[in-house]
């Protein structure tokens, strides 16, 4: 059995650990001070920073396929397969708030 990765599956994986390094991670002192400030629920107002900075380099949504119908809206994904994802869901999931970074 093959376990290689395809070139699309490291393309996306390469790119979402790139902005885990450049963005989630030093993030996370910031996502304690203010999660811990104020409510218990509430916006977390680095995560809404961070989804916009993820949303802009095109990394929102991963799990959604494309659709013809919403092909510029919120609900447009990079259609990745279940496999592609989980390739990026296992860098997500190093930090407790990445995966809402992402959407």
């Amino acid at each position: 059995m093959d376990f290689s990765i395809s070139e699309r599956q490291k393309h996306w994986r390469d790119r979402v650990v790139a902005f885990m390094d450049a963005h989630v991670y030093p993030a996370v002192g910031t996502f304690a001070a203010q999660s811990n400030e104020g409510e218990r629920w509430k916006v977390i107002p680095i995560v809404e920073e961070l989804k916009k900075k993820a949303r802009a380099e095109g990394l929102w949504n991963l799990f959604l396929p494309p659709s013809q119908h919403h092909d510029d809206g919120e609900y447009r994904g990079a259609g990745l397969t279940n496999l592609d994802y989980a390739l990026c869901a296992e860098h997500m999931g190093r930090v407790s708030f990445a995966s809402e970074v992402f959407n």
